[in-house]
């Protein structure tokens, strides 16, 4: 499977380990062997993207009460079309809005402009480094601008 995947979007991007973890984890095998589901169910599957553009998913009114710091990352390849009319079916693009962080007193926003929204897969360490970069920024209570690359 890993072999049938790997040079198929969106996953020729993908971190082969990761991947590799996803063939053996994420997908099981129907009956005859050869083919595939999604071992979480592709109705949940699919609604965690389609249900992100519906109206009742606008979550700008509770950011504006976030008390903590936050930080945003996303992909800098912006869908064009108005977050709430989008469909959220092209995996390359964000579905985050680019004025997320900005609706909350103590948000910040990470863009990344060389990537794409399923960064977490494509490059696992460096996403895990920002993670510890941002952890450290809350610690210190610092507010940075962190840009790009």
């Amino acid at each position: 499977m890993f072999e049938r995947f790997k040079d198929r979007l969106p996953f020729r991007y993908w971190d082969p380990d990761v991947l590799r973890d996803y063939c053996e984890y994420g997908l099981l095998p129907i009956v005859n062997g050869e083919e595939y589901v999604l071992a979480c169910p592709p109705v949940i599957e699919a609604d965690l993207y389609t249900g992100s553009t519906d109206f009742e998913a606008n979550i700008y009114p509770e950011t504006a009460t976030i008390q903590i710091p936050v930080y945003v990352m996303r992909s800098g390849k912006i869908l064009e079309r108005p977050r709430l009319e989008r469909p959220a079916t092209n995996l390359c693009m964000s579905p985050t809005a680019p004025d997320l962080a900005s609706v909350s007193h103590m948000g910040q926003i990470f863009t990344c402009l060389i990537i794409h929204t399923l960064f977490p897969w494509n490059r696992p360490l460096w996403s895990l480094d920002m993670c510890r970069i941002f952890w450290q920024l809350i610690q210190h209570k610092t507010k940075v601008r962190v840009n790009n690359q």
